[in-house]
């Protein structure tokens, strides 16, 4: 009988020190970091909004305030495929404004974050993404422009430019980074600016841009490649630089003569550059093998 008390004791003290592992290990495990949502705008304006942090935001009247020259944007809202849109209904070169997004107030002491929208497009043009924006002589935007690539007359181009000049002037001075990505097809609708309720879209594309410090870090893919909005990029960044030209600011769009539709206008703080750090194995897209330019 004493032998089998003995060997109870030592198999439950054994069974209290594997207790005691597992919760040293669940107590020192790792905690997932979950994305910091600085701003989101999903332009709904009826019905359920996920807007953050003024559902005020969806209102393309918001959006026109914050065009930095009057008069050259006109922001609308659609509806379209069953979801709430932004359009642009000025379409002219002369047109080139930025509008900065409506945001929090601190939004100018924004360093490190990750921002993206979701666009379609219905022209031969392109859509740029405005981030660390200071004033109209200090920011980033990442940009890419259809060429009409879907009918064959050339490829699509990227390019990351900063801006020492007010809006709409621009020289190879200002030019961070480009990249030609052969054999993307950008499919675009048939509609043209003043199309009204929407135009009709094709596809729908994401921009996003990464910034940490120096580092910026543009990736461009379809929509339908990720199932939710902050998961990883399925591809490479297509435009790699260092830069700090801008180190802080606000985000925003500039109207370069182009039609389309921006949805899921949103902004991660730094937390979130657990998003795409790494790419998928697998690239679904057809440029998916489009060396990454850095410079």
């Amino acid at each position: 009988m004493r032998f089998v008390n003995v060997q109870t004791r030592i198999i439950r003290s054994m069974m209290s020190l594997a207790l005691f592992g597992w919760v040293v290990l669940f107590a020192t495990a790792p905690k997932v970091v979950q994305a910091q949502t600085l701003l989101y705008v999903d332009f709904e304006t009826q019905g359920t909004s996920k807007t953050f942090p003024d559902k005020k935001f969806n209102d393309a009247s918001e959006w026109n305030n914050g065009a930095q020259t009057k008069g050259l944007v006109n922001w609308i809202n659609v509806k379209h495929a069953s979801s709430g849109r932004l359009h642009q209904t000025l379409n002219s070169n002369a047109n080139t404004t930025t509008t900065v997004a409506p945001a929090p107030a601190d939004c100018k002491n924004w360093t490190d974050y990750i921002a993206q929208m979701t666009v379609t497009y219905d022209d031969d043009d392109t859509w740029p993404l405005v981030f660390r924006y200071k004033d109209s002589n200090s920011y980033y935007f990442f940009a890419v422009e259809q060429f009409d690539s879907d009918q064959g007359a050339n490829d699509p181009e990227a390019f990351l430019r900063k801006a020492p000049a007010p809006d709409g002037e621009f020289n190879g001075n200002n030019v961070v980074g480009s990249v030609k990505m052969p054999g993307l097809k950008i499919k675009q609708g048939a509609a043209t600016a003043n199309d009204l309720p929407a135009p009709v879209e094709k596809e729908a594309w994401v921009l996003r841009v990464e910034v940490k410090g120096r580092d910026i870090k543009c990736y461009f893919f379809s929509r339908d490649d990720i199932k939710n909005l902050d998961d990883p990029a399925p591809n490479p960044p297509i435009i790699e630089a260092n830069d700090n030209s801008n180190p802080k600011g606000c985000v925003g769009i500039r109207n370069d003569s182009i039609v389309g539709t921006i949805d899921d206008f949103l902004v991660y703080g730094p937390d979130g550059f657990g998003l795409s750090v790494e790419a998928k194995e697998k690239l679904t897209t057809t440029w998916g093998n489009i060396k990454s330019a850095r410079y």
